[in-house]
């Protein structure tokens, strides 16, 4: 275009002005896939996300379904349909699907759009060998597991040798066992792991060590304004973590998943463990580098949070609390940041999100940790709605004994009552105080221990092929031991009403 002005006694006068002309918004989404191709074994499983980018203000909900799955093959999405911006995929092979990269195709369907996809490729990798217990250090790099046994029922500890970097043996008794040893750094610092477990539990589907990385880290900054005193303001999005102060009031997250994330802003207020208000950004998905802007907790975008009185039962004296709240979003169920604090009385008013901000998919999640100098106890709790709330904690660990074995190197055994609520595993750790770390680890899951007291020992090793005994701590080394018990929901997505998770802990020295 031309602009012309005109004037008395004075020449026209002409400037150019461009104008440029883009299509009205159209209301609709794109698939994509974050962990294609997703590599798994035989008899193995593995998770990508798939992500809606939405356009032109469409909020819909959105059903998907995958195509092209052979038999043998499972593929699970959750959920199948969404009204947010990503859904997590699980693939399953049996272990009898052949190996092979198979292309796959998601769907999406939503009322008045046409529909939508997008491929992914699952490569499904052979595992060699016999047997119907399968350790897969394929993950891990390499070298990573320097040494493997096993033990059948109560017969002798074999070696396993491998070409690769899965471990096949068999086994047939009602229990069984295995142990590795990963070498941590060049200097020789090692850690031997020995797990007991049933046979059921070992043979189910291949034991996948080192899970696949994180993908497409960025950096995410901006600012914080309407923060006075001791105010702070924790930020969290994704896997990132930010804190920002009336001094320091710009912050720069660091380590936030590609695809869009949730920004999740709590101050905390002037009073030690006070907070007030929050802030929740939702779907933001911008380039590494570049800036969300100001979160203001002075404007309509902060929320008042809600309050409720919460009571802590089964206290025994000399027990100091802590007390951590996360926020949960999204299917990736990604852990915001809330607050911490360290309450004086076991009854006491705690802060949450309101439910004004909230979605579907939202969850609080709760740990209480109660300790004295040698013992510790926690109970975390997965809620949707700040009321009200009484949270039992496990019972303590019983009357651990732990002796000093005889042999070539540090052999601990420990003797303990477990409690029945921790029904996932029990375990020893112990470490030489000096010198290169040599680190132990013993664990047993209760099909193993079959009653109500465990007994977790280190077994003599030197007399198996390939083992060095300076991969454990000298026999003349003070140890730092810790056991451990655990309960409830240790594994999966924690993202459900009513999850729970108990851990009880008793340390001391041999």
């Amino acid at each position: 275009l031309t602009i012309r002005a005109s004037g008395a006694g004075v020449t026209d006068a002409t400037g150019p002005y461009s104008l440029t002309v883009t299509a009205a918004p159209v209301a609709g989404y794109q698939l994509g896939v974050t962990g294609s191709p997703l590599t798994i074994s035989q008899g193995g499983n593995g998770q990508a996300i798939v992500t809606l980018a939405r356009t032109g203000g469409f909020a819909g909900s959105v059903s998907l379904t995958v195509e092209g799955a052979p038999a043998g093959l499972t593929v699970i999405l959750d959920p199948t349909s969404t009204t947010g911006s990503q859904v997590t995929l699980t693939a399953i092979a049996a272990a009898g699907l052949t190996p092979n990269t198979y292309s796959l195709t998601i769907r999406g369907t939503a009322t008045g759009l046409a529909d939508r996809t997008v491929p992914i490729q699952v490569v499904v990798t052979a595992v060699t060998g016999t047997g119907n217990v399968v350790l897969d250090f394929s993950g891990c790099g390499s070298p990573y597991a320097i040494w493997v046994a096993y033990r059948d029922g109560t017969g002798p500890w074999t070696r396993v040798t491998s070409g690769t970097a899965l471990f096949q043996f068999s086994v047939s008794s009602p229990t069984a066992a295995y142990a590795y040893v990963v070498r941590q750094s060049a200097a020789g610092a090692t850690t031997t792991n020995v797990v007991y477990r049933s046979r059921a539990e070992l043979s189910r589907t291949p034991i996948v060590f080192c899970p696949a990385a994180t993908i497409g880290l960025k950096i995410i900054n901006g600012s914080v304004a309407a923060l006075t005193g001791q105010q702070a303001v924790y930020l969290t999005m994704g896997t990132g973590f930010a804190l920002a102060t009336p001094l320091f009031p710009t912050f720069l997250i660091a380590g936030v998943l590609d695809g869009p994330r949730d920004l999740v802003a709590y101050r905390v207020g002037s009073l030690p463990g006070a907070t007030d208000r929050v802030i929740i950004r939702r779907d933001v998905n911008q380039a590494s580098g570049t800036s969300v802007g100001a979160l203001d907790f002075a404007a309509a975008e902060a929320a008042t949070v809600a309050t409720g009185t919460l009571t802590v039962t089964g206290l025994v004296g000399g027990e100091g609390l802590l007390e951590t709240m996360r926020y949960l979003t999204r299917a990736t169920c990604d852990a915001g940041m809330i607050y911490q604090t360290n309450p004086i009385n076991a009854i006491h008013t705690y802060p949450g999100v309101p439910a004004s901000v909230q979605r579907d998919t939202d969850f609080h999640l709760l740990r209480i940790d109660a300790s004295t100098a040698t013992t510790s106890r926690r109970v975390e709790e997965v809620f949707q709605t700040v009321a009200n709330r009484t949270m039992p904690l496990g019972g303590r660990i019983g009357n651990p004994v732990v002796t000093t074995l005889t042999g070539a190197y540090k052999r601990l055994e420990a003797v303990f009552g477990l409690p029945f609520e921790y029904d996932v595993e029990a375990r020893i750790r112990y470490l030489q105080t000096s010198g290169t770390p040599r680190i132990v680890e013993i664990s047993a899951s209760p099909a193993w221990i079959a009653a109500a007291t465990a007994t977790l020992t280190m077994p003599d090793f030197s007399a198996i092929s390939g083992w060095s005994d300076t991969w454990a701590p000298g026999t003349s080394v003070a140890t730092n031991w810790t056991i451990t018990a655990v309960g409830g929901d240790a594994t999966g997505s924690r993202c459900r009403e009513g999850s729970r998770f108990l851990q009880a802990t008793a340390s001391g020295t041999n």
